[in-house]
């Protein structure tokens, strides 16, 4: 299944991003690049998905029939790593490099507490999930009705 995930996340090049800075909620389109099952995406930094994650680090994402839960970083501009995904970024979107050179666009990278993916390759509603991080996945309680949840946003940012 995780080969089978991968290669989905490589093949796509748009994603859905959803963030929340506590009070309000946005959703946004974005172009990605996925290594393993980290995803890095470009945006102006006073976009309001860029200035929720600046607040609250968790964001969802969903790429097809995957969503994901995940934590939201910025990536130093002056770093080895966005040196690396900024050239791979721009190998698979060669037209973003006049946004990058903008000093108010930043690459950014989710790094994933959760994966689920509607297997639409066996019968019926089968949704496969990879947990990274059991504590987020047993406070969230995905599968289980909770009347108020209780969850400390700000823990896992």
């Amino acid at each position: 299944m995780n080969e089978y995930i991968i290669n989905t996340l490589k093949k796509k090049k748009l994603c859905s991003i959803a963030t929340f800075n506590g009070v309000f909620i946005d959703n946004a389109v974005v172009f990605y690049l996925s290594q393993n099952f980290s995803i890095y995406f470009g945006a102006y930094n006073y976009t309001t998905k860029c200035k929720f994650i600046n607040v609250n680090k968790l964001v969802a994402l969903t790429i097809g029939n995957i969503q994901i839960h995940g934590r939201c970083v910025k990536i130093g501009k002056n770093s080895l790593e966005y040196e690396k995904i900024k050239a791979e970024y721009l190998e698979k979107f060669p037209y973003y490099g006049e946004y990058l050179r903008d000093k108010n666009n930043y690459l950014y990278k989710v790094t994933p507490l959760v994966l689920w993916m509607y297997d639409n390759r066996k019968s019926g509603m089968n949704r496969e999930k990879i947990i990274f991080n059991e504590e987020y996945y047993k406070r969230i309680k995905p599968y289980d009705y909770v009347e108020n949840i209780q969850l400390d946003y700000f823990k896992y940012v």
